[in-house]
């Protein structure tokens, strides 16, 4: 048992020098780590026919993020125009609620409704990078605009496992299936989004910080606002290292 903590113990370091040592020689580099983001006005999601407008579940641990994405790889595009870069990604928290003026229970009328990740399943997506301007960020309309320094485009995409769970106005649950449930897991939805980016920001690369994902069937909108991280990469990586060691000493301290 000593040495399999020990083993996830020097895999943490490994893996966070590995992410490390592979930007040391760029500093454009964005290492793999988190953003968070805060659902805006014009979210809505379609349930049963009926247009839903949505608004985040602020979490209080996460300076009141609704969305955290993970970033499973560093950002590190080349500064020459049509260089490309895929980076893997997942989603990690969705929490979104509104009022559905039209309950799916019949005789219920307006309901309250909350989506939120389903557990069980990775919600695992893609950001692909594309190069626009030679060299740092520029205004150029190229990103997609002409306002703000951008090095280019990318595009977003992620295969959504949710949960669907419905409440009275008071508060009460109610069955979102025939069998009785009050959480019931929906068919994956696919979440496209673009925006244009930057890698002079550090970890916030959107450039202006806002990126729409859409879905057509059943019709949907997710416009969010990215958010500064509430804690660096590399303190995160730092703090999972010592509760490693410190498990790890405690179950030596066993014997």
């Amino acid at each position: 048992m000593r040495s399999l903590f020990l083993s996830v113990f020097l895999a943490a370091i490994v893996a966070g020098s590995a992410f490390a040592d592979s930007c040391a020689a760029d500093p454009d580099c964005i290492l793999a780590g988190y953003d968070y983001f805060v659902t805006q006005p014009g979210t809505f999601f379609t349930i049963a026919g009926v247009v839903v407008p949505l608004l985040g579940i602020p979490d209080p641990s996460n300076s009141g993020a609704d969305t955290i994405v993970q970033r499973l790889g560093n950002i590190d595009v080349p500064d020459v125009p049509g260089a490309t870069e895929i980076v893997h990604t997942q989603m990690m928290e969705l929490q979104l609620t509104g009022l559905d003026p039209s309950c799916p229970q019949p005789g219920v009328g307006a309901c309250d409704v909350t989506i939120k990740l389903d557990p069980s399943i990775p919600t695992m997506g893609t950001l692909i990078f594309v190069q626009t301007v030679s060299g740092e960020a520029t205004v150029n309309p190229s990103c997609g605009g002409d306002t703000m320094p951008c090095e280019g485009t990318f595009t977003s995409f992620f295969d959504v496992f949710f949960d669907l769970s419905f409440t009275t106005p008071g508060g009460a649950p109610l069955p979102c299936d025939p069998s009785g449930h009050t959480t019931c897991l929906q068919p994956d939805l696919t979440l496209t989004g673009s925006g244009s980016w930057t890698d002079d920001n550090g970890e916030m690369f959107i450039d202006g910080g806002l990126v729409t994902e859409t879905h057509p069937t059943p019709p949907g909108v997710h416009d969010a606002r990215q958010i500064p991280t509430p804690e660096p990469g590399a303190l995160v990586l730092f703090g999972t290292v010592l509760s490693l060691v410190a498990l790890w000493r405690r179950r030596q301290a066993r014997g």
